[in-house]
């Protein structure tokens, strides 16, 4: 039986009351949605690094835990330059058997009554998102097209006749009403893309709100048995079924797809590799078609049985960062910008008690500040990529956040 969201935003609302920060993180193939809060003065129960050292915080620290960090690598390279989890003072957790709450401590009355209150809240169903007429992103400033351009067609001819990927990204930025409820957006954002592998929210007042819905796993673990995705190669779902059968055979038999495909496949078996008990791995499928509102992707799946010693915090460590341009020689003449804003291509989810991870790519998200949206899309340049292809990649992977975007804005909700 699938979940309704729409309980556990109800639910996530309710517990804001709270005062500190919370989160929401949907697993759509687990059917799960964990949503968690801790009360404002519950120093323990939020962790920021800037610099060396969230590893090891997230590992000694009271468990379960919701992370996200970026990309960027503090000095030394070995972990994010910017990091924060939350460790709940109560997670509801939704899944198909119902809706229930774990206390991490001594619930006093009042949290009860927050708590009991957060269950029965009443869900409703958000807004249909009406679809944009532009896959353009109106309305955002961005950096200007030419520059954009000589960029991509810098890593086009840096990948020529090689293999390999180079990933180029496109910062955006959107004035928005600093009174608009940005939990709003969330929820708009997770109807409007349903099919998404993850989708997470996470507020701390004061500090960040960032939201999205994540197209892959980086990695997942759940006991003894890690699961890796491959998700690379593109093309745009169109409305006309005809055209759009094409579309999909098209990217199903494109030699340039096939190629960005195979080395994301190669990475996720290198590192599962590393990992796993010498004869465990295995491609439990591959090239399968991963449909989303407005794109498709190719995906693979690896699974192995993990080696013994490792947690899910050491897989962190290993998978850190998760989006990188490769080989090292071809990704050190070109440079990959990540920020603004802070956390794109890092990695969101959440750490279990008992050492169980789950991963996910930060992309197809926002961070809010106060009267300001950041996004960012990303495209990965590989032998026998165009600009045209490329630049067009980059509006389709965004056009759904840019539909929430506008129904949000256009509702004043």
């Amino acid at each position: 039986m699938s979940i309704d969201p729409a309980h556990a935003f109800a639910a996530c609302r309710a517990l804001r009351m709270l005062g500190g920060p919370t989160y929401l993180l949907h697993s759509r193939e687990l059917n799960t949605i964990w949503v968690g809060a801790a009360a404002r003065e519950d120093a323990a129960g939020r962790v920021s690094h800037d610099g060396a050292g969230f590893f090891s915080a997230l590992r000694a620290g009271r468990k379960p835990a919701f992370f996200l960090f970026g990309s960027e690598a503090a000095p030394g390279g070995r972990e994010p330059a910017r990091a924060l989890c939350v460790r709940p003072l109560v997670e509801l957790r939704f899944d198909a058997s119902g809706a229930r709450a774990v206390f991490h401590g001594a619930p006093t009355s009042g949290l009860k009554a927050i708590v009991d209150a957060a269950l029965a809240a009443p869900g409703t169903a958000p807004p249909a998102c009406q679809p944009v007429s532009q896959q353009l992103m109106t309305g955002w400033e961005t950096e200007p097209d030419d520059a954009f351009a000589a960029k991509l067609e810098h890593a086009i001819a840096l990948v020529q006749g090689r293999p390999g990927k180079l990933l180029v990204t496109r910062g955006f930025r959107r004035a928005v009403d600093a009174s608009l409820d940005a939990l709003e957006l969330a929820w708009l954002l997770a109807a409007s893309e349903p099919d998404a592998p993850a989708f997470h929210w996470l507020e701390l007042p004061g500090e960040v709100v960032s939201l999205g819905a994540s197209p892959e796993n980086v990695v997942e673990s759940e006991r003894g048995l890690l699961r890796l995705d491959a998700v690379a190669g593109t093309r745009p779902v169109h409305p006309d079924a005809e055209f759009d059968a094409a579309l999909e055979t098209e990217l199903l038999a494109s030699a340039k797809e096939r190629r960005e495909h195979a080395a994301a496949l190669e990475r996720a078996l290198a590192f599962a590799y590393s990992v796993c008990l010498p004869g465990s791995v295995r491609v439990t499928f591959e090239r399968r078609i991963r449909r989303l509102r407005y794109v498709r992707h190719l995906w693979s799946r690896v699974e192995g049985a993990l080696s013994t010693c490792l947690d899910g915090v050491a897989l962190l460590e290993r998978a850190f960062p998760p989006f990188v341009s490769y080989p090292e020689d071809l990704a050190a003449q070109f440079e990959l910008v990540l920020s603004p804003p802070r956390f794109y291509g890092g990695m969101v989810g959440r750490l279990d008690a008992d050492g169980s991870v789950r991963g996910f790519l930060n992309l197809r998200s926002v961070e809010v500040q106060p009267g300001t949206i950041l996004a960012r899309g990303g495209i990965g340049v590989v032998d026998g990529s165009t600009r045209g292809g490329e630049t067009r990649e980059v509006f389709g992977k965004l056009r759904a956040l840019h539909e929430a975007v506008e129904n949000w804005l256009g509702r004043g909700i």
